[in-house]
């Protein structure tokens, strides 16, 4: 132990002294990877060239005065003389088109770009979230026309990815798997984006690099790792509907160090358009926090990341009543969730080991209280159905080589990953899953301007038989004008612990696990084209056309169970025979350094399955423009997102029915400006400006009548503002 404890010291307290630069996009400060860098000392007109590392950083060889000359194709041009560096220099670069320069580094071999990978790759920047005023996770996908987004007042916000569910879509914090599902969704709205600095999304399966639940896409949250500088920076937002957060971030560089340090609150009232106590929008109030530390080696990187998440959620219920006149019901649901890490990367030459270790645990608990609204007093229940709490916890660990050479990559890994739920509300109290694969990737240039990657993952399931499962992916990149991608990939996913053996009961909900759940089997293709349509110093345009094609075969899913006792209608998790998802998407993407960006995107796909009595067909529509001047410091963004009419099932009496919901559209706008003399950006807009509150729902058959579901709570303003202290 003395052993070990001198060593955290020596890694703690090292201080040594580098010549470093650093390189920062003017914009939004985030760090500029793959610049060529050349620099030329003025004593002796020594020359040499570096490119910055995917940190945005670089190691001078003398720390002499010398000239240093920028280039990178997404950037302007920058020169200039530097006579000395005491430790570290940041040079900010003015964007030139950013889009497909992001690094990427989710399910890709090392590092690459959004526009070299092989697979169809989208990058949200921590600009696009604050520009527009994207609280957490659900917030910023709902205005991209490839997502769907459910809302319930217990369960949150749900997901689905171009028709496929939640379930089979993988969400990642740092390449940590987010555990612990409300009806097999993650909850977007408890992720929180005031410490990120993108968002990755991998568009169809990763079943290779991230095994189950990865057969619809990844979704990967990146944390902001390296500090350049110190800066405290104070985070407000506030909601007309009566939505508040506030955060502070704190980050800290010491020499090789780097440390941050990001707290805050976010808090919901709550609303109803009537007086009735209960509410449709149930209160809602959410603390989280998070620590990270990682110190800069000149061939290898060590992170440590801790964070702390509880939200409490508050269902209000009405008076009751007779014999308990003037008392009422009220339903608590509470999520605490913890995710610990520690990462180690070396970097050798052509060689690249990683490593992760973490440490998830999740806890929800609900509990019931009978109100006495004459005095104010609440007790708590002893109903077993509305008190109870479920532990998740989850060990995961990853391992990988890679090997980078001109003409090839090689990746080689392994990951494990053990999960454990206990609860009154599982079956025999408690249940256990392990998982442990062995997966490989080969990236090689078949011949010229052809790419080539070849994948497989060997995995083994602790109660289903899990096949291996391959993937093959080809780039041809006729020109940088011309481009086109073509992958299949194989995809396997196992029934969660939830799924299998948990009940969720209240007063909105009855949803019953199926110990009798088959396994899910997919195959994925897609296809797509990139044109650079037009480019030149001021303006770009770029036109991606993609299709898809899902075969799932014992898709898992909830299905409402018509004709029961119960007093609500319950749900139940249900194999579908075969189910297949096609479609296409098209998308407008225009950058420009004068007149701001415009993104335009159309995602139309349809759904089949042996027990769904007619084709489900789905489309969505999202036009984004952001004009951002340079010279002026202010700009705007608009967001336009139109859902057309979808269809979901009920089962009733053993036969699936059809429900069609009316078509919607959601419009949000904004303005921001910053006031550099004193480190203050301010944003004022407005959230749904057509006021869409409920959609229509209406049965194919005759005998069932229309009602309409709940979707927003209407038109809302807002102002968000942001304080640097340094």
């Amino acid at each position: 132990m003395k052993i070990f404890h001198f060593l955290l010291y020596f890694f703690l307290s090292l201080s040594l002294t580098s010549q470093t630069i650093g390189l920062v996009d003017v914009i939004d400060s985030t760090y500029i990877s793959s610049a060529l860098v050349n620099i030329e000392y003025l004593d002796n007109q020594d020359k040499y060239s570096i490119l910055s590392n995917e940190n945005g950083f670089l190691k001078l060889q003398s720390n002499n005065p010398f000239v240093i000359k920028i280039r990178h194709f997404y950037y302007q041009d920058y020169i200039d003389t530097v006579f000395s560096i005491k430790d570290t220099l940041l040079l900010s670069l003015i964007p030139h088109y950013s889009n497909l320069s992001e690094i990427v580094v989710t399910d890709q071999i090392n590092n690459s770009t959004v526009n070299d990978a092989v697979n169809h790759m989208i990058s949200i920047s921590k600009k696009e979230i604050i520009q527009t005023a994207s609280n957490n996770l659900a917030e910023l996908l709902s205005q991209n026309s490839l997502f769907d987004i459910s809302f319930d007042s217990a369960l949150g916000s749900g997901i689905s990815l171009q028709g496929v569910q939640g379930n089979n879509i993988n969400i990642l914090i740092d390449g940590v798997p987010v555990v612990g599902r409300k009806g097999s969704q993650i909850d977007l709205g408890q992720l929180n984006l005031s410490n990120i600095s993108s968002v990755e999304i991998l568009k169809g399966p990763g079943s290779v690099a991230y095994g189950t639940n990865s057969t619809g896409g990844v979704v990967n949250l990146i944390t902001q790792k390296n500090v350049l500088k110190d800066n405290i920076q104070l985070n407000s937002y506030y909601e007309s509907i009566g939505i508040n957060q506030l955060n502070i971030n704190i980050d800290k560089h010491v020499k090789r160090h780097n440390y941050n340090l990001n707290f805050g609150k976010y808090n919901f009232d709550g609303y109803d358009s009537d007086t009735l106590r209960s509410k449709q929008w149930d209160s809602k109030s959410q603390y989280f926090g998070e620590i990270n530390w990682n110190i800069d080696f000149d061939k290898a990187d060590i992170q440590l990341k801790s964070s702390l998440f509880n939200e409490k959620i508050i269902n209000l219920g009405n008076e009751n009543f007779a014999p308990f006149n003037g008392s009422a019901n009220d339903n608590h649901y509470e999520t605490y969730r913890s995710l610990n890490y520690i990462k180690f990367n070396h970097e050798d030459d052509n060689h690249v080991f990683k490593s992760l270790f973490s440490l998830s645990k999740t806890i929800f608990s609900k509990s019931q209280y009978l109100v006495d609204l004459l005095n104010n007093s609440s007790i708590q229940t002893i109903d077993f159905n509305y008190n109870a709490k479920d532990t998740f916890k989850t060990i995961y660990s990853r391992l990988e080589y890679n090997i980078d050479n001109i003409h090839y990559k090689n990746q080689y890994g392994i990951d494990i990953y053990s999960e454990s739920v206990s609860g009154s509300k599982i079956l025999n109290s408690s249940a256990e899953i392990y998982k442990i694969a062995l997966f490989s990737k080969l990236e090689f240039d078949a011949i010229k301007k052809i790419k080539i990657q070849l994948g497989v993952r060997v995995p083994y399931h602790s109660i289903y038989d899990a096949p291996v499962s391959p993937s093959l992916h080809l780039k041809y990149k006729y020109s940088d004008i011309l481009q086109f991608r073509c992958s299949y990939a194989r995809g396997f996913r196992a029934p969660t612990i939830k799924e299998l053996f948990m009940e969720f009961i209240d007063f909105n909900h009855y949803i019953y696990g199926n110990a009798d759940l088959a396994a899910e089997y997919s195959h994925a293709f897609q296809i797509s084209s990139s044109v650079l349509a037009f480019k030149d110093s001021k303006l770009s345009l770029r036109v991606n056309v993609e299709g898809f094609m899902n075969f799932l075969e014992n898709k898992i899913t909830l299905i409402e169970l018509e004709n029961s006792m119960a007093p609500i209608t319950p749900w139940i998790y249900y194999n579908l025979s075969n189910s297949k998802y096609y479609g296409f998407t098209m998308n407008f993407n225009t950058e420009t350094t004068r007149y701001g960006d415009f993104k335009c995107s159309w995602n139309r796909y349809s759904i089949e399955s042996i027990d769904i009595p007619n084709k489900t067909i789905r489309h969505n529509f999202s036009f984004d423009y952001t004009y951002d001047n340079l010279n002026l410091d202010a700009g705007f963004n608009v967001n336009l997102k139109l859902k057309g009419k979808s269809q979901y099932q009920r089962l009733e009496e053993d036969v699936l029915v059809n429900y069609t919901q009316d078509s919607f559209q959601i419009l949000n706008a904004n303005i921001f400006k910053e006031f550099h003399a004193i480190k203050l950006n301010v944003g004022v807009g407005v959230k749904n400006l057509f006021n869409i509150k409920d959609i229509e729902t209406f049965s194919d058959e005759i005998n069932h009548t229309s009602n309409d579901q709940l979707l927003s709570w209407g038109r809302t303003y807002y102002v968000q503002i942001k304080y640097r202290m340094f």
